[in-house]
């Protein structure tokens, strides 16, 4: 699993498209936290894509020694959302060598998280970082831009995401293609949009985010890839 310009805001948003494994068969499904302090929000299927300030170390950077499943390099000061800058400036951690990079927990042949050497999640530390404020690049992609997201973008009674296509809302699922169809006669044209887990993910921390709902926790139960050598 890999976790985080637009058309609209974030229909094509490079920072959360690189693939990293085909996703065919994914879900994200909300629930009620014992806590009730916000929901869990469960993420299932197939593989995803990688977020913003995330980059994904290769067999020669980081070797299969290290990790046989996929690594990962997180920094929220990153200077561009596209990246994990250290990383992509030094291939190394900002100490030396990789003890602050994450890797894949896997159990009975599913991922069921991304943590680093001390156990610290790398998806919910996303989150809970959007939520304190600390990605900054998505904190001011929010003030320029999300009115003009929540024209096109919202949250349903049960906090899936939907879609403006048309006249019509329709409620998304990630990983799966929808077609709008645009102008009439010989100047209509067919727009195909499809949504990957990391870039749904995304626009849901948004969403809940702006209306104000409580941070959620996220848990990800997907399976396990290799890492090609």
């Amino acid at each position: 699993m890999s976790f985080f310009t637009v058309v609209g805001v974030l229909i094509t948003s490079s920072c959360l498209t690189s693939s990293v494994r085909s996703a065919m068969a994914t879900s994200v499904t909300p629930t009620a936290s014992p806590e009730d302090e916000g929901e869990v929000i469960v993420i299932g299927g197939s593989q995803s894509s990688t977020e913003n300030y995330i980059s994904m170390p290769n067999t020669e950077e980081v070797p299969v020694s290290f990790s046989e499943y996929p690594v990962y390099a997180y920094d929220q000061n990153s200077n561009s959302d596209m990246h994990a800058e250290f990383w992509k400036t030094n291939k190394e951690c900002p100490g030396g060598g990789h003890d602050c990079l994450y890797t894949e927990k896997v159990e009975n042949g599913r991922v069921t998280g991304i943590t680093d050497k001390d156990g610290n999640d790398l998806i919910q530390q996303f989150v809970d970082d959007l939520y304190d404020g600390k990605l900054v690049k998505l904190d001011e992609m929010i003030e320029e831009k999300g009115e003009r997201l929540q024209k096109t973008r919202k949250l349903s009674d049960d906090n899936k995401v939907m879609m403006k296509m048309g006249e019509e809302w329709k409620e998304v699922e990630p990983n799966k293609q929808y077609t709008m169809e645009h102008g009439s006669g010989s100047s209509s044209w067919t727009q195909t949009i499809e949504l990957p887990v990391g870039q749904y993910l995304l626009i849901l921390m948004i969403l809940y985010k702006m209306t104000g709902k409580p941070k959620p926790r996220v848990v990800i139960d997907l399976p396990a890839e290799k890492r090609e050598t």
